[in-house]
């Protein structure tokens, strides 16, 4: 008996069965199909194996397994970690450069006598960078240390200089005019005052860019060039702005119209300052006006 319901028990696994497909309009037959219980127990079993296979080798093969615990190398990850600890390192140390030479920009802006730092020791990757300077020397200087005289005086005309190991540096008269007030650092008074007629061209005194151009409630309409060998030149009381933040100049360029913007102001002239590794210099040392 227990014979006869075993052999019963496996031949309903050698049954064929027909799947049939019908279109559901006109119930004409589509697909037919002959299995028997083993044989669709064979596809399931290989359709499995298949989708095994594949993740196996999604995971052996491919990223994935980085996400997966356990199957990720921790050596790899380590070292996918610390490269990219390194690089915020390295962003949080160019933020603090840059952080920090803002702060020496609006300490110039303010004319703060205090030490700034306006030197960047990266060129390559400076955030304001210089398209090509190759200034021509007027004249030949005679080598010495620190800054050289100038061997020409003419008015209104460029005076050479050479800053220390830099090549020879020429600077350009910013306008035309009466210095009304010179620069005394002992007076605190970090720039020259240069009178001269409304909306006079305000030029560049060197090759360089602009890297601030706005107003302010003290000096008006200011602007402030930085220029190679770590000299900045600082135009205040304009009038109007020609030239945006960014913008590369060239020496002689007009940046701006001479104005009497500004709380600080007693008329229409140009507040000029030169700085030069972060500290106030007397223009007259380089400009013969």
């Amino acid at each position: 008996m227990d014979e006869k319901k075993r052999k019963s028990f496996f031949s309903r696994f050698l049954k064929r069965y027909i799947i049939v497909v019908y279109n559901q309009g006109n119930f004409k037959e589509r697909i037919s199909i002959s299995l028997t219980p083993i044989n669709l127990l064979l596809l399931l079993s290989s359709l499995v194996l298949f989708s095994f296979a594949c993740g196996a080798f999604l995971i052996a093969f491919t990223p994935i397994k980085e996400a997966i615990p356990g199957f990720g190398n921790s050596y790899m990850s380590s070292s996918k970690v610390l490269h990219l600890q390194n690089r915020v390192d390295s962003f949080e140390r160019v933020v603090s450069d840059y952080n920090t030479y803002f702060d020496s920009l609006k300490k110039v802006l303010k004319g703060d006598t205090s030490k700034t730092s306006l030197r960047n020791n990266d060129n390559s990757g400076s955030l304001f960078h210089y398209a090509s300077y190759s200034p021509t020397p007027a004249h030949t200087v005679p080598e010495r240390s620190g800054w050289h005289q100038p061997t020409s005086t003419s008015p209104g005309t460029a005076i050479t200089h050479q800053l220390y190991n830099s090549p020879t540096l020429q600077l350009f008269p910013p306008v035309e005019g009466y210095i009304s007030q010179h620069f005394d650092a002992g007076e605190d008074h970090n720039a020259m005052d240069i009178i001269t007629a409304p909306n006079a061209p305000v030029k560049a005194v060197d090759n360089g860019t602009v890297i601030y151009s706005e107003w302010s409630a003290q000096t008006g309409n200011n602007i402030i060039i930085q220029h190679p060998n770590n000299l900045v030149s600082v135009y205040k009381h304009n009038s109007v702005l020609l030239k945006k933040v960014g913008t590369f100049v060239s020496r002689g360029d007009v940046i701006a119209l001479v104005g009497n913007s500004g709380e600080f102001t007693t008329g229409p002239h140009l507040h000029f300052e030169l700085w030069i590794d972060g500290s106030p210099t007397d223009p007259e040392e380089f400009i013969s006006f």
